[in-house]
């Protein structure tokens, strides 16, 4: 059986972001935040290998520039912006969490 992970995804749209989301394959650790475990729609991708949404890197910028899960300096110059489109999203088999049941929907392609 594959692992799940439960994720909230973050731009994409009003009713899915935030909402606590399985998922049942394994999802790219770029992907996800390093700090917060949101899957944005963007992400900053720096040589410490580690991955930031907006917010997060906003707080690293305010922090020094230095990354807040290693402590290594920030270079803005080796920063990669990554974007996961919704069809990308699209090919994640999902299901959502609705009060305290699961699986209230099922979302493959």
């Amino acid at each position: 059986m594959a692992s799940e992970d439960v994720h909230c995804v973050s731009g994409f749209c009003r009713g899915f972001d935030w909402r606590p989301t399985v998922f049942h394959e394994p999802v790219p650790s770029f992907r996800i935040c390093s700090l917060c475990g949101v899957i944005p729609k963007t992400v900053v991708q720096f040589g410490c290998t580690h991955s930031l949404c907006d917010p997060c890197y906003a707080r690293c910028l305010d922090d020094e520039s230095i990354c807040l899960v290693d402590k290594t300096p920030l270079e803005r110059d080796h920063a990669k912006r990554l974007s996961l489109s919704t069809e990308q999203l699209d090919e994640f088999k999902v299901s959502t969490w609705r009060s305290h049941d699961m699986a209230s929907f099922w979302h493959t392609e």
